[in-house]
């Protein structure tokens, strides 16, 4: 919650404490209540710590008995009631949540690549990034393989599309997803 004003101070502060208690007892509220800094560098700030909503009230809002909502999406910011706030910004959640969500996927896709044997794989992997679907036969020194081009096993999946390990050619025991270790 960000309240802007500083006429009238205690009279937003004491409208942004009473939405605070509304909204706290179902999301996490911060209220920046700092008049030091400019409303946009407190945006800034709050928006690189990865807060997904913000809400701003000032005395103009709070006769008209509005708030501003935000995301960090810049999808929208839009004047809602402030009887309807914890509803509102309930709906944004779920909607940058989404979003989000949506995004990873899509990139997650774009990066996944199904790769045999490594000597295919490996270089581009070194020069390009990506994520990579390959068999593994639990062998540590195919693992140790990996290393010369920056990666490691990220972690085991269940299903088996791959019949012989990236390294040997030793029957797959797993599938395996392989990325570079930052």
């Amino acid at each position: 919650l960000f309240p802007y004003t500083t006429l009238f101070r205690s009279a937003v502060l004491d409208v942004v404490q009473k939405m605070r208690a509304k909204l706290s007892s179902v999301v996490r509220v911060h209220v920046d209540a700092d008049d030091q800094l400019t409303p946009g560098a407190k945006f800034f700030a709050w928006e690189l710590k990865g807060v997904p909503v913000r809400i701003e009230i000032g005395p103009r809002d709070i006769a008209s008995g509005t708030a501003m909502i935000a995301d960090r999406l810049g999808t929208s910011k839009s004047a809602v009631a402030i009887d309807q706030l914890l509803e509102s910004v309930l709906a944004r959640l779920d909607l940058v949540h989404n979003k989000l969500l949506e995004q990873a996927q899509e990139r997650v896709k774009t990066w996944w690549k199904i790769g045999n044997k490594l000597s295919e794989f490996g270089p581009e992997l070194d020069t390009k990034n990506g994520i990579y679907q390959t068999g593994w036969c639990r062998n540590a020194v195919c693992e140790q393989q990996l290393r010369q081009y920056k990666a490691t096993v990220r972690c085991l999946i269940e299903q088996s599309t791959c019949a012989q390990c990236f390294a040997c050619d030793s029957q797959s025991v797993s599938d395996i997803i392989v990325a570079k270790a930052y």
